[in-house]
């Protein structure tokens, strides 16, 4: 703001992002129908990123229900088989 004599320099998204040099990170394609196709392949790599990592976090969950180690409430095995044969 200083250098430009007290008044913010920035009206619109577009000054925002060259003021921040933030103008080119996204690869923008020569007609509209490009910058779609990037934009859409951005969301199809993300969505395959967050369900891949989802499926991992259920099956490392489901490990650990299967071998008992995720029950807060698991009796030791020695009060179990007591109070098994009672």
């Amino acid at each position: 703001m200083m250098a430009a004599g007290g008044i913010c320099p920035v009206l619109s998204c577009d000054d925002a992002l060259a003021t921040l040099g933030m103008d080119e990170i996204w690869p923008l394609g020569s007609n509209h129908q490009e910058t779609i196709l990037y934009n859409f392949l951005a969301l199809l790599c993300l969505l395959c990123i967050f369900r891949i990592q989802g499926l991992n976090i259920l099956m490392l969950s489901y490990r650990k229900a299967t071998r008992g180690t995720a029950l807060p409430c698991q009796l030791p095995k020695k009060a179990k088989q007591h109070r098994d044969t009672e």
